[in-house]
């Protein structure tokens, strides 16, 4: 985990200039293209963790998703699977 926050962080840090021209459509997907497969090579590993470190894997995609489109972090579920397409795990 502590590897791929580093690599978005990377990722975030120079895609600043994207980010904040505050388009929706264009973060959601370069948050697909570019953030979501770290997290889906790390999915094979995924079922052999505890309830816990799945939940905070779930969150941590949640946050993440959030921060990068400029969104609130308080965002409802409901609100947040409309625009991710559907769940995260």
């Amino acid at each position: 985990m502590k590897e791929m926050a580093k690599k978005w962080n990377f990722v975030k840090w120079r895609l600043t200039g994207l980010r904040k021209r505050n388009k929706l459509k264009l973060n959601i997907n370069l948050f697909r293209v570019l953030i979501m497969p770290l997290y889906r090579l790390s999915a094979t590993t995924f079922h052999r963790l505890n309830d816990t470190s799945k939940r905070k894997a779930e969150v941590q995609i949640k946050v993440q998703f959030k921060v990068f489109c400029n969104l609130p972090i308080n965002m409802s579920d409901e609100n947040f699977g409309l625009l991710f397409g559907g769940t995260v795990a």
